[in-house]
């Protein structure tokens, strides 16, 4: 007896059982890989807080600047927090200009994307040249890690951009201007102009409705950005930005 084709009626039953199937799986898949893109960007900010720890011991405490301007021969340039005068020899990084390691994985386009605590835990430095040598003037102009009232409370590094709706007071509303681009920095109240609208580079949720969140203890967690109470002034329990 021949096998009778199937009916379109049941091709499109097949089809919209397929289609169905689809539906339902693909927003578990997105879950499920901005989750291992979280938990990976964690893993590298906790390789990160080692880095700033192995410095602090070999550095009586202090805490790497964020960055500094370097003047030589009237070409300025700036070094930022991972190169090899600070943290990249500690963390295995040699090429400062790709560090991988600040590269969170759901950041499609640039090099960074895990971003410093800055004024707060990372400050800025000016470098001076003293007989042809450029030599840090620490001063108190860098934090030491014996002066953080609450390590294990103080983000000191997380997912950063530059957001565009920087008017906004609710951080869990922040969206960012490049979405599939990241930041080296993020900017805390304290600082002023910059963090208000000259340069809104914050924390944000880039991980679902989630980010990785690295604490000066050396602990990382993955946590809302409301969480770290940006919505709230310098010096409240609740603010897990400053390093009160």
């Amino acid at each position: 007896m021949r096998r009778q084709a199937f009916t379109l009626i049941e091709l499109l039953v097949v089809v919209s059982i397929i289609a169905l199937l689809i539906a339902i799986l693909l927003p578990s898949l997105s879950k499920a890989r901005h989750t291992a893109q979280a938990l990976a960007c964690a893993t590298q900010q906790r390789q990160i807080l080692i880095g700033v720890h192995m410095f602090a011991n070999d550095n009586k405490q202090y805490i790497i600047p964020v960055g500094h301007g370097v003047n030589w021969n009237n070409i300025s340039k700036t070094e930022w927090w991972f190169a090899h005068r600070w943290l990249g020899p500690y963390i295995g990084e040699t090429d400062t200009e790709e560090p991988k390691v600040i590269h969170c994985p759901s950041v499609d386009e640039g090099l960074y994307g895990i971003g410093m605590n800055h004024p707060q835990i990372g400050r800025w430095l000016q470098v001076s040249q003293e007989s042809g040598k450029m030599s840090v003037e620490w001063g108190e102009a860098a934090h030491r890690t014996d002066t953080i009232e609450r390590p294990d409370d103080t983000v000191s590094f997380a997912d950063a951009a530059l957001i565009y709706n920087y008017t906004e007071l609710n951080p869990e509303l922040w969206i960012p201007k490049y979405p599939n681009k990241g930041e080296k920095i993020f900017r805390t109240p304290d600082n002023g102009r910059f963090y208000e609208y000259e340069n809104p580079v914050r924390a944000f949720n880039r991980h679902d409705d989630r980010l990785a969140a690295g604490f000066l203890d050396g602990h990382v967690e993955v946590m809302s950005v409301g969480e770290i109470g940006f919505q709230y002034p310098l010096k409240d329990p609740q603010a897990k930005w400053d390093r009160y």
